[in-house]
């Protein structure tokens, strides 16, 4: 159990070093996370608009067909106006020159809706291709700074990995069980604590003397009675 012990105090300054190495690197992960989420919504977006644009485009070309052509009716209808012989073809033709022109209101409110909607979406997408520039060009500089942390953090990082899997090899299943248990339950990650001046050095509640010997021997697993870590006692040498 000695050597049970002296490994998780050295777990326990492994994975205390690794979380610095984490909390150096900030939230940059969690940054770059929300940024490429933002990038690819905006995009899907961007095509989503891009794609509206393109019908409104067709909607308003057909409309300045479909005017042209009731326009030609129109005229047409009015020459024969000319030719009429009795009220019943001039009451035909006023009924096909009147279905005419609201054929052509009709057709010329689709166009100008359609001309005000492209209007809009032309500096909606517009807007969405400077805010994606925006977007890339901040992700990058947040990779860049990532990249620069990583770099700074990996080769101490993979070195204390490689030790943390040599320790875990050599402790008791049970022992590291209980370890990560209580390291994860932790808000500081904290596990393993030295025993200080008689109480436990994390969260201060007294042990008592007897306690103190058993603790000292490094025989067995004590557990603080106030916070729950493991009490370990530094040699005095």
């Amino acid at each position: 159990m000695p050597y049970n012990l002296k490994i998780l105090m050295e777990l326990q300054q492994i994975d205390t070093r690794l979380k610095q190495l984490e909390t150096l690197r900030g939230d940059l992960p969690l940054q770059l996370s929300r940024l490429k989420d933002n990038l690819n919504d905006k995009q899907s977006y961007l095509e989503e608009r891009k794609k509206t644009l393109e019908e409104t485009h067709k909607k308003k070309h057909q409309a300045e067909l479909d005017i042209k052509v009731w326009r030609q009716k129109e005229e047409r209808y009015h020459n024969q106006l000319f030719r009429v012989t009795s009220n019943r073809e001039y009451d035909a033709i006023q009924l096909e020159i009147e279905t005419a022109k609201e054929t052509i209101d009709g057709q010329e409110t689709v166009f100008l809706e359609a001309t005000e909607l492209e209007e809009s979406l032309d500096a909606e997408i517009k807007d969405l291709i400077n805010e994606i520039q925006k977007i890339k060009e901040e992700l990058e500089d947040v990779k860049k700074e990532f990249q620069e942390k990583l770099n700074v953090t990996k080769k101490e990082e993979s070195n204390l990995q490689k030790r943390r899997e040599e320790l875990i090899h050599d402790l008791d299943v049970p022992v590291y069980r209980m370890y990560e248990r209580i390291r994860k339950g932790k808000q500081d990650g904290i596990a393993v604590i030295q025993v200080a001046e008689n109480a436990c050095g994390r969260c201060r509640q007294a042990i008592p003397p007897q306690k103190i010997l058993e603790i000292r021997r490094m025989n067995r697993v004590m557990v603080c009675e106030g916070c729950g870590r493991i009490l370990v006692w530094q040699n005095d040498e």
